[in-house]
């Protein structure tokens, strides 16, 4: 039975994980906008994006296997948060591959950000990968402070 504070330590890396991308992504909006976030009049994100998305994806990923490895009192916690990661991209991946795939017409010029997040349409493959970048990312940071699962 694994502990109080793994199972914490593994909520708080995937609250740094979400928190991360949040804040990450929205500055990756403000740095493309629209025009670079999606393809010409399309509401398909460019390859900057998807760049960029990875980028961010694994970058968070590090950070919140690093907290919760500073935070867990062994490897257990650092599995509770890879088991988080790979039942959320399930879920996220069986979401996108169950929602009608058709935007509301051709992308006007001025997007907003909320906008942008309920229209954007990424490959389906990144369904699949944001989930093993968050498990490769979780891993790699645990064990940048020293935390082997």
């Amino acid at each position: 039975m694994p502990s109080a504070r793994n199972i914490g330590a593994a909520v708080v890396g995937w609250i740094a994980m979400t928190a991360l991308v949040f804040g990450l992504m929205s500055a990756l909006w403000t740095i493309l906008g629209p025009d670079g976030a999606f393809q010409p009049e399309a509401w398909d994100v460019s390859s900057g994006w998807i760049v960029g998305s990875i980028a961010v994806g694994l970058a968070a990923a590090v950070a919140g296997g690093a907290t919760c490895a500073k935070i867990s009192d062994g490897p257990a916690g650092l599995w509770i948060l890879v088991g988080i990661v790979i039942l959320t991209g399930i879920l996220s991946a069986f979401l996108q591959m169950t929602e009608p795939g058709t935007a509301p017409g051709p992308r006007p010029v001025d997007v907003d950000m909320a906008a942008a997040m309920t229209t954007a349409r990424q490959p389906m493959w990144m369904a699949f990968v944001n989930p093993v970048l968050g498990v490769v990312g979780a891993v790699f940071g645990a064990r940048l402070v020293g935390r082997r699962g």
